[in-house]
């Protein structure tokens, strides 16, 4: 993969990652609001000179994009984080694309990211 496109992604990564942390919290924020997930990414982009990260409509084209593999790259991330663990990265990643795609901002019924645009692995029970 080329820098670039790396780059897209980890920022969409990045959006993924704090939607996951926003459900956990029970704050279900939005991601296109004023003060959304992307405007919450952008400020940090800008703030920390991220090359990606500082415009709005880049970062929800990244998010656009790549919506629907994040769930992968955010599994991989915390297993290579957490290696004592012994996670299954298969299983972690299906469960993170459940919670994208079940869960919905605030004020709203449409789900982080739909169950047709995600890649699934298809299994059959969770832990």
């Amino acid at each position: 993969m080329d820098l670039g496109n790396e780059r897209r992604l980890n920022v969409a990564e990045q959006i993924g990652k704090m939607i996951l942390l926003s459900v956990k919290e029970g704050k279900f924020s939005g991601v296109h609001s004023d003060r959304g997930v992307l405007a919450q990414l952008r400020k940090q982009g800008l703030a920390s000179d991220i090359r990606g990260a500082r415009d709005r409509d880049s970062i929800a084209g990244h998010w656009k994009i790549y919506a629907g593999v994040v769930h992968v790259g955010i599994a991989l991330d915390f297993c290579e984080d957490n290696p004592d663990d012994e996670l299954d990265v298969l299983k972690l990643a299906e469960s993170f694309r459940m919670t994208l795609a079940e869960s919905c901002p605030r004020n709203t019924s449409q789900p982080y990211v739909a169950k047709s645009e995600q890649i699934s692995f298809g299994l059959s029970s969770m832990p």
